[in-house]
């Protein structure tokens, strides 16, 4: 019976050195130990999977996972083989499937995609990588037989030899690159080409540094009176193919100077004079599909070929996604925002009066003053205060901020304190990197405050502007003396909400419709009871009812229950439970100050028990809190955005409380990733 063995990395890789790989179909220098060894030396992950039949090598995959920076990460890591398996003569069909199932069960889990880029044929085992959900992707490529300089010029295109002749006659030079400053000079050539025309991701200068200290790699260079005005990177397989890895020229920066046919010729020419088999220009596109040089490298007479792609998706959903970024990312040179009224601003910031001192650490603000600024502001509240600031920095994937105003004498004139939050993990986390201002800021009172506004939202906007992808401004209260200050950079949301007055108890309940005075009355008959107890037990039954709403209702991201329980042990925070025959139907977790309560998160399991109404006998309990603590208002925390449906806006007005609309201020830090943010966490909602 034939024993089979999978190796892997470098147990794979030694049999490149050590096996006889004249037999071998699909070599190249990107599946040599030199060619992975570069791409490790360049902080690269590599792979390598080798199929051995008893103690022979039949078939060995060697390839990079590569990944762009930052963000796009995220949605870019895939797992590429520049030039195909490589395999035995005598390997099987079969044995070339056992081959890729080695592959795919080794890095599925760390790519999106597996893509091999084929520089040679592999139509014979297509039907083996179809069978493994590989897709394949016609590709084309130019291949030119480089076995004689005669051959070369004959099939090369007349035009094309006489610029050559007459870039060489008006004294361009071809040379080989010596030093590590003809790398740099070449790279910001090469740079600006892939900016401008290309705008495809390019490693940066470090890469071609690195790749320059490679025996197998030959920078060919394209000067003129001592300028580098182009060139091209080959990558060498001993005796056998020259790549055409990146090729570019300043074409009309001088009068008869042709770099980029010279930079390409220069790579021809080194393989025919080398003995080299034949020039490899790595790519012509996809057959349906403009590609913008295609016609350039015909000229040059090489055969056109298709050896096409292989595609293996692991990941579907961050795949598609992944395509839909990239695009956005490829046009985020000139990206016009596809919506009326966003506002995204890179003017610079108003520079401060020489009489405020801008403050933007919390150990600079004297607490007490804090705390008395936000209890005698007109917008205070129980967002802005010391201990709210606190409790954010005890949270995961949340880091408050705060701005703040000082004048001359060190007295506190305004200040704004917010969070940094972000959803999820991975790609969901980095899209969803934002500011939230909740209530809004605070101006101490008798000032100019427009004077103080401006100073406040300029220093706010630039202490966030890297940190966020937007930053929204979520207004407890009337800002209508400081609007116009706030719509010079931020667009304004129309955003609603309740607000009620807590007179008396007979007072706020007579202005309930006569629904909800109705079923109030009929929950409390049948038994239902309200607890304000901060206890475990009513901590996880409320949760666990609010975590059911959120994903059947409300479909948006709900805090882990540790936020919750955190929550509650704060001074300013309590929780409410509403209990039917000892079980928990509903309640939620409110905040408060002296002047006002807050109607955080609430939930009811109202389907389940329609003749007890949890909801509303929640918003009730609520309430009745805030009148038994003399508090003067109770707010609903929202009602929507004006002229846009909100199921429970209905259900809030119920309650009698007077309908504002203190809206919402919102600015796109990051255009870009704004949009793909919108895009992909619908997408990953789905």
């Amino acid at each position: 019976m034939t024993e089979y063995n999978i190796l892997h990395k470098n147990d794979a890789l030694k049999l490149l050195d050590t096996a006889n790989l004249d037999g071998y179909y699909g070599l190249s220098f990107f599946q040599t130990r030199e060619g992975l060894g570069f791409f490790e030396s360049t902080n690269k992950e590599t792979f390598s999977v080798a199929l051995m039949k008893g103690k022979q090598l039949i078939g060995i995959i060697s390839g990079v996972i590569d990944k762009e920076n930052g963000i796009k990460s995220y949605v870019s890591r895939r797992g590429i083989i520049y030039g195909g398996p490589v395999l035995s003569s005598s390997i099987s069909a079969d044995e070339v499937g056992m081959l890729l199932d080695a592959l795919i069960q080794k890095i599925k889990k760390k790519v999106i995609y597996i893509e091999t880029r084929n520089f040679f044929n592999y139509d014979q085992f297509k039907t083996i990588f179809k069978e493994r959900n590989f897709i394949y992707n016609a590709h084309l490529n130019f291949h030119l037989a480089t076995k004689s300089e005669e051959v070369v010029r004959k099939n090369i295109s007349k035009s094309k030899l006489r610029y050559i002749k007459r870039s060489l006659k008006e004294g361009a030079e071809i040379v080989i690159a010596e030093h590590r400053e003809e790398i740099v000079a070449y790279y910001g050539i090469l740079h600006n080409l892939y900016k401008t025309k290309v705008k495809t991701p390019l490693p940066d200068i470090d890469f071609f540094i690195k790749l320059f200290e490679q025996k197998s790699v030959k920078f060919i260079l394209i000067k003129f009176k001592d300028e580098i005005l182009g060139g091209i990177v080959c990558a060498l397989f001993p005796k056998r193919a020259v790549y055409e890895w990146f090729v570019c020229g300043e074409d009309r920066k001088y009068k008869n100077i042709y770099p980029s046919i010279l930079a390409t010729w220069a790579g021809i020419e080194y393989a025919f004079k080398n003995g080299y088999e034949y020039f490899d220009f790595m790519g012509a596109g996809k057959p349906d599909e403009e590609y913008g040089v295609r016609d350039f490298k015909k000229s040059f007479g090489g055969e056109l070929i298709e050896n096409g792609r292989f595609l293996y998706i692991a990941k579907p959903r961050l795949y598609k996604l992944g395509k839909i970024a990239v695009t956005l990312l490829k046009k985020s040179t000139n990206f016009k925002l596809n919506t009326s009224s966003f506002k995204q601003t890179d003017k610079p910031m108003v520079s401060n009066p020489s009489s405020f001192k801008i403050i933007d650490n919390v150990n600079d603000i004297e607490r007490s003053e804090w705390t008395e600024l936000n209890k005698n502001a007109e917008n205070g509240t129980v967002f802005q205060s010391p201990e709210m600031f606190d409790f954010w920095g005890t949270q995961k994937n949340s880091k408050p901020f705060i701005c703040a105003i000082t004048n001359e004498q060190g007295n506190l004139m305004g200040l704004c304190s917010g969070v940094f939050m972000s959803t999820g993990k991975g790609l969901k986390k980095a899209v969803s990197r934002r500011a939230i201002v909740y209530g809004g800021p605070i101006f101490k009172e008798g000032i100019a405050k427009k004077e103080v506004a401006e100073q406040l939202l300029s220093v706010l906007q630039k202490y966030v502007k890297r940190k966020a992808i937007y930053l929204e401004i979520r207004n407890s209260t009337s800002y209508a003396t400081v609007k116009d200050v706030f719509e010079k950079d931020f667009n304004y949301i129309p955003y609603q909400n309740f607000l009620i007055n807590l007179e008396s108890e007979e007072e706020v309940f007579a202005k309930f419709t006569s629904e909800k005075r109705r079923q109030i009355r009929r929950a409390l008959r049948e038994g239902c009871e309200i607890s304000y107890e901060n206890s475990e037990e009513n901590v996880q039954g409320v949760y666990s009812v609010l975590a059911k709403t959120y994903k059947e209702k409300v479909k948006k991201p709900l805090p882990e229950i540790h936020f919750f329980k955190e929550l509650i042990r704060q001074d300013f925070a309590n929780i409410i439970a509403v209990m039917y025959h000892g079980e928990i139907i509903g309640g939620g977790f409110f905040l408060y100050n002296d002047k006002t309560i807050y109607d955080w998160y609430r939930c009811g399991n109202d389907i389940t028990f329609k003749h007890q109404y949890p909801s509303t006998l929640t918003a009730w309990g609520v309430m009745l809190y805030g009148l038994n603590a003399n508090m003067k208002q109770f707010d609903f925390m929202g009602a929507g955005i004006r002229g846009e449906e909100y199921g429970v806006r209905k259900f809030k007005a119920q309650f009698g409380g007077e309908l504002v609309e203190y809206g919402r201020y919102m600015q796109i830090l990051n255009p870009v990733l704004y949009k793909i943010g919108v895009f992909g966490l619908k997408y990953l909602k789905k």
